[in-house]
């Protein structure tokens, strides 16, 4: 494994027998915990990309917990916002904006447009 990139780990999977080498992770200097996790989403990792989501106006507090209050949110009218952020489109975030069914929906990228119709999809056929 290479000494600078960055892994995630689920410390309750990991076997009960650990041992502590004397190895170290050097991240580089500008890394930035607080900018990386913010685009992380349920901590999948994946390739950071611009996004822009259309939220319900119920869903503000939501948005601004999840993304910070210096977030660029742009009002569309008074039921609806805008988010334009940057993230990982991975499982995770489609998991995350399907959590809010249709008060929710990707406008931009379209493979992330994509991997939510075809999640969509399979969620439908089995209530079929």
């Amino acid at each position: 494994m290479p000494k600078k990139e960055v892994r995630h780990y689920r410390i309750d999977r990991m076997v009960k027998t650990i041992t502590k080498t004397g190895e170290k992770f050097l991240p580089d200097v500008n890394f930035n915990i607080t900018n990386y996790t913010e685009k992380l989403f349920l901590m999948y990792a994946g390739d950071e990309t611009p996004i822009e989501m259309e939220f319900s106006a119920g869903l503000i507090n939501v948005v601004i917990d999840r993304f910070g209050r210096k977030a660029d949110i742009r009002k569309l009218n008074d039921s609806k916002f805008k988010l334009i952020t940057k993230g990982t489109i991975s499982e995770g975030v489609i998991h995350w904006i399907l959590t809010w069914g249709s008060t929710a929906k990707v406008l931009y990228r379209p493979r992330m447009v994509e991997k939510i119709k075809v999640e969509a999809e399979k969620l439908y056929q089995i209530y079929q």
